[in-house]
């Protein structure tokens, strides 16, 4: 009798507990999303701190090891601003989208992209494509006006 009922209150499955990659807080995450067009129309050394530490929270939020596809997202968002194109919002919808994603397979056990980092960067492959117009542009010269 024992044994019969050990077996049915024994869990069926066994938990082992997972090992997370420990990742920023995904709060810091958003903000720098949604701060994407704050390094525009700043000074060149200015803009270089801001832009260096977005693209850094950006890579950790994503587990990425690779700074400089942030980097150069955000260089050319900005430059972009300056031609008078401003697509930071439409950036920052994909890359919150990305990141809610992500952040709801983990939360229900689900799983998870095995490179968030990639997900973003198809997500973002229409945008990036429109910024390479920009990529030569000046960094801090805004267009004539009208």
């Amino acid at each position: 009798m024992y044994t019969l009922k050990a077996w049915a209150t024994k869990c069926a499955v066994e938990l082992k507990p997972d090992t997370l990659t420990v990742r920023p807080d995904p709060k810091q995450a958003f903000e720098v999303v949604w701060e994407l067009h704050e390094a525009a129309g700043l000074p060149r050394k200015q803009r270089a701190v801001k832009v260096d530490r977005q693209a850094h929270s950006l890579a950790a939020a994503f587990g990425d090891t690779e700074v400089g596809f942030w980097r150069r997202l955000i260089w050319n968002l900005t430059r972009g601003i300056d031609a008078g194109t401003d697509l930071s919002q439409d950036a920052g919808a994909i890359l919150s989208r990305v990141l809610v994603d992500v952040q709801h397979d983990l939360s229900s056990g689900g799983k998870p992209p095995r490179s968030p980092a990639a997900v973003a960067n198809a997500a973002l492959e229409e945008i990036r494509a429109h910024l390479e117009l920009f990529k030569d542009n000046t960094v801090g010269t805004r267009p004539d006006a009208a």
